[in-house]
């Protein structure tokens, strides 16, 4: 009887981890495609946002703002606040860096099996990282994080069905 219910618990709490361990990557990996796919596009944004303005104020004396001009200001000012707003949904550089790290999500990795998912952390700590001193490109495969990830999960969730058979 105690065995059952000793074999219940850790089978309930492996249930739980990974849950929290799914969820904790949902959230990082979504986090990392809209920081990977729009920081350079904003900047792109807004460096075109400068130029405009720049270019009213050197011309702007001489002529009138056209509806067709006044239109692509507003659409690009719109693109700028969609890119900001996409931003302001997920998380943070800083808490990207807190999720690999102090959330745990390395910690929680075996590190004999979990090798490379905790080598993906690395590199994505490091990415992001503010203390980071040079700037490097993002050249992690997310691809490869969520198969491996996928792995542990299968292989986690194997041990719960295995365990469930023993009862």
């Amino acid at each position: 009887m105690k065995t059952t219910k000793y074999i219940d618990t850790i089978t309930v709490e492996r249930i739980k981890w990974i849950q929290i361990v799914r969820n904790d990557f949902n959230i990082l990996i979504s986090s990392l495609l809209i920081h990977i796919n729009n920081t350079d596009y904003l900047k792109e944004l807004i460096n075109e946002m400068i130029r405009k303005d720049h270019t009213e104020q050197l011309v702007g004396v001489y002529r009138d703002r056209t509806d067709e001009d006044i239109q692509e200001y507003s659409e690009l000012k719109s693109d700028i606040e969609d890119v900001e707003s996409a931003f302001n949904k997920v998380m943070t550089r800083s808490e990207i860096v807190n999720k690999a790290l102090l959330m745990k999500l390395k910690m929680k990795m075996n590190p004999k099996d979990d090798i490379e998912i905790i080598d993906y952390l690395d590199k994505i700590v490091n990415y992001f990282s503010d203390y980071s001193k040079e700037i490097n490109k993002f050249d992690i495969d997310l691809k490869s994080i969520i198969d491996k990830v996928q792995e542990l999960l299968k292989r986690e969730w194997d041990k719960v069905k295995t365990e469930v058979r023993k009862k």
